[in-house]
């Protein structure tokens, strides 16, 4: 599927491919600065939550190639810390094997320490290990391609039951390895759940590009996950809240009451938007397994390769990254 842009559209495009394509090195980064601090460590909250952050892996190194790798993790742990959180949401695993493994960045050697935060929420069983009911951990194939799949809806109710347990106290941190795609994914059907509008959830799937490691992230990834969901294009959507709610409600994965109790976990406020335990949605649309966005000078795709395994790609001036 091909997306036509205006010739505005095409010049942010480019810019944020340019963005993207820059490696950023750690004197990039102010420090003293709670924006950069946070932008390094990809860490922010979730639209339509109060209650609810996002970030790179709290301790388990994943681009030792780039010499931020080791402050990521600093930061990602202090942000953590500051923010209060009480339980995490992990994505991609039990990665505690890998605690006093060594791992180099910048010429230096490190050692993967699980910070004393994150220690306290492992030693409180604050931690669900998203999959472990259905045994499968999540991927970017199932997260994206198969948003309207069981094992997507089943990861969902496991969060969400997780969550509103009043054994969990808020407030909660998920991540996957980078806190991009799948991370991304379930941030934007939590958000939509939590009554985060549409431009707010591409907003925040796309602010993992600030981290300047030739990592691109455009927004029509998620609205892909989202349709591929629901039958419904996210962008023209009067209530993406109900839509969203509507799959699982009608799946007989969640119950409208589970919803509100989730949505008012995360967030500070009772206001009452509780969902109705039957909505309309709209009519469904087809959706592609392949996507294609072109803009000036630049060109993302997201496609499945002969293994049917997903690959995320950009090119810039003809040059692919």
């Amino acid at each position: 599927m091909c997306v036509a842009f205006s010739e505005a559209e095409k010049n942010e495009l480019a810019e944020r491919a340019k963005i993207a394509k820059y490696v950023a090195p750690l004197k990039d980064f102010d420090l003293t600065k709670e924006s950069d601090q946070k932008r390094i460590s990809n860490f922010r909250g979730v639209p339509g939550t109060t209650k609810l952050f996002r970030s790179y892996h709290p301790y388990k190194p994943d681009r030792t190639k780039f010499e931020t790798e080791h402050e990521r993790m600093v930061w990602v742990a202090k942000n953590a810390a500051n923010a209060g959180i009480k339980c995490d949401l992990a994505l991609s695993g039990n990665e505690e094997k890998h605690a006093g493994e060594k791992y180099t960045c910048g010429g230096k050697e490190y050692t993967i320490t699980i910070p004393d935060y994150y220690k306290s929420i492992i030693a409180n069983k604050n931690v669900l290990y998203v999959g472990t009911k259905n045994g499968k951990t999540p991927t970017f194939d199932d997260a994206i391609y198969h948003s309207d799949g069981e094992t997507y809806a089943e990861w969902i109710k496991e969060l969400v039951e997780f969550v509103i347990d009043d054994a969990h106290p808020a407030p909660f941190q998920i991540h996957c390895s980078l806190g991009s795609d799948r991370t991304g994914s379930f941030c934007a059907t939590i958000a939509a759940l939590c009554g985060a509008s549409w431009e707010e959830i591409a907003e925040n799937y796309e602010a993992t590009t600030n981290l300047q490691i030739q990592e691109f992230r455009h927004r029509n990834v998620m609205k892909y996950h989202l349709k591929n969901m629901t039958g419904v294009d996210p962008t023209t959507c009067k209530d993406l809240q109900q839509v969203v709610a509507d799959h699982f409600i009608k799946g007989g994965y969640l119950t409208a009451e589970q919803i509100e109790k989730f949505r008012v976990k995360l967030n500070d406020t009772t206001e009452d938007t509780t969902i109705p335990a039957d909505g309309d949605n709209g009519e469904a649309q087809g959706v592609n397994s392949i996507k294609v966005i072109e803009g000036n000078n630049a060109e993302i795709t997201i496609y499945k390769t002969a293994l049917g395994h997903p690959t995320i790609a950009y090119t810039l001036s003809g040059k692919q990254k």
